[in-house]
């Protein structure tokens, strides 16, 4: 093992340096990797070579010098092979093993053949410990040693135990060099990134939405509201040239911008800052964006030419949203396109997916109120999805009714019909749903309070 001796590598100077890697941008693909912090802290993962194909795995059994080294050798995924990537700061991160709770080191003082081991051993994150991950449009990885500057490869060559070796010592990138990530699973957490896309604008004049003042009461609340909080990164979303304090606009269009070409604009938005590293994210749309939301979905999850390859979207959650169209979108159809597209049976309806998943499943919470005078409250629930929520009418007594923009402000309690429907199709005949409960003492019933509750749980409730 550590003292015994190996093949000789080869040289594996493929030209395939990192100017020949690309990761894909908000406008499609550009010409560079990147080694960009990100906001996100945490993500558990598994890692498999590109060369092998197989799981990297952290030898805990192994003795002495060898103990806890990482390789690329096991075809299923247990305790061994699943590791937590951390944010370090400065665009490093650091790697630990789930197995032993021990960071992931570059053995620089190793001779020879084991020069550069990556070993899953250190209490803390110091410079041995540090990586710079660098995304290929392909969607593997790259992991680079901020230490030594080296490219990890797996030793494929090696015989025996320390086959697919893991070693900080390449100055190219080749098959040894790259690596698929997968994010394990989905949590119950609010420490994700969390999106919120806004509806439409009904003026078509500039200024359009403020993006703070739309979403001010919501971001409040998640923030600062009950337990639990949110302590991830928000993204407001906007979209209209006339749209102003939005911390991410993806395009700068109007009524006639389509839907289709917004949702691409989104998926590339999430893809480009947080899926293609293997992180995933929460979207909360309103209105016309919850369409927006699942074209995003729809989109990659087609495969089409011209959107990203995966999207890691955890949970969805829309709020008054016309799944199944508005009535009153047939009266501005003939002006604008984001009427068409919200019309009853139009061809946008009509392509997107019914529960359109990310790559690590996505759960749908869909919210909608019999006093919205917009969107129905059927429209509202109008797709297949593991959780609905209605907000009937009447509402108790000095209790305002939920109308479309009152999904946004309201924090009172209110009364609402929950169904767990598991994707049943079939789960919209509101006839069927659960009696009104009541929540009347605390805002706990508001929407703005379950929508963060589905961000949260796999449930709202």
């Amino acid at each position: 093992m550590h003292s015994a001796p190996r093949l000789l590598i080869a040289s594996m100077a493929l030209t395939a340096c990192l100017l020949a890697t690309c990761l894909v941008t908000a406008n499609g693909p550009a010409t560079a990797a990147s080694t960009s912090p990100t906001p996100y802290d945490t993500m558990v993962f598994t890692l498999s070579s590109a060369a092998n194909g197989r799981f990297i795995t952290a030898e805990l059994p192994y003795p002495g010098m060898d103990r806890g080294m990482l390789r690329s050798r096991s075809d299923v995924v247990g305790e061994w092979q699943i590791f937590r990537l951390i944010n370090a700061g400065g665009g490093a991160f650091g790697i630990r093993s789930e197995a032993n709770g021990l960071y992931v080191s570059a053995e620089l003082d190793y001779a020879g053949d084991d020069h550069g081991m990556l070993r899953a051993r250190h209490t803390a994150i110091e410079s041995w410990e540090r990586f710079l991950v660098e995304v290929h449009s392909d969607g593997t990885w790259s992991l680079r040693s901020e230490a030594n500057g080296r490219y990890v490869s797996a030793e494929v060559s090696y015989a025996g135990a320390d086959h697919g070796m893991l070693r900080a010592r390449a100055t190219g990138i080749g098959s040894w060099e790259r690596f698929r990530a997968n994010q394990r699973h989905r949590d119950d957490s609010l420490d994700k990134p969390i999106y919120f896309v806004h509806g439409y604008d009904p003026s078509g004049t500039s200024p359009a939405h403020n993006c703070q003042s739309y979403w001010g009461t919501a971001l409040d609340d998640y923030r600062n509201g009950d337990s639990p909080k949110a302590t991830g990164t928000f993204h407001t979303v906007g979209y209209y040239a006339g749209d102003s304090a939005c911390d991410i606009m993806i395009e700068h269009g109007n009524r006639n911008t389509g839907l289709r070409h917004l949702g691409n604009r989104l998926a590339w938005e999430i893809y480009n800052r947080y899926s293609s590293r293997g992180i995933s994210v929460d979207v909360v749309g309103h209105s016309m964006g919850g369409l927006i939301l699942r074209a995003a979905l729809t989109g990659s999850q087609q495969k089409l030419s011209g959107w990203p390859p995966y999207l890691y979207i955890e949970d969805a959650i829309t709020m008054a949203t016309p799944h199944g169209g508005s009535n009153l979108a047939r009266a501005c159809g003939p002006l604008w396109a984001q009427c068409r597209d919200m019309t009853p049976d139009s061809a946008f309806l009509v392509w997107l997916d019914d529960d359109p998943q990310g790559d690590q499943r996505t759960d749908w919470t869909l919210m909608s109120a019999d006093d919205d005078e917009s969107i129905s409250a059927i429209s509202g629930v109008n797709m297949t999805a593991p959780h609905k929520i209605r907000y009937p009418k009447p509402q108790p007594s000095g209790t305002p009714g939920i109308e479309h923009n009152a999904f946004l402000t309201l924090l009172n309690g209110y009364l609402y019909r929950y169904k767990t429907c598991h994707r049943n199709p079939a789960c919209g005949d509101l006839t069927q749903w659960d009696p009104p409960v009541s929540v009347v003492t605390s805002h706990a019933g508001s929407p703005i309070h379950l929508s963060r509750l589905a961000a949260f749980h796999h449930s709202a409730t």
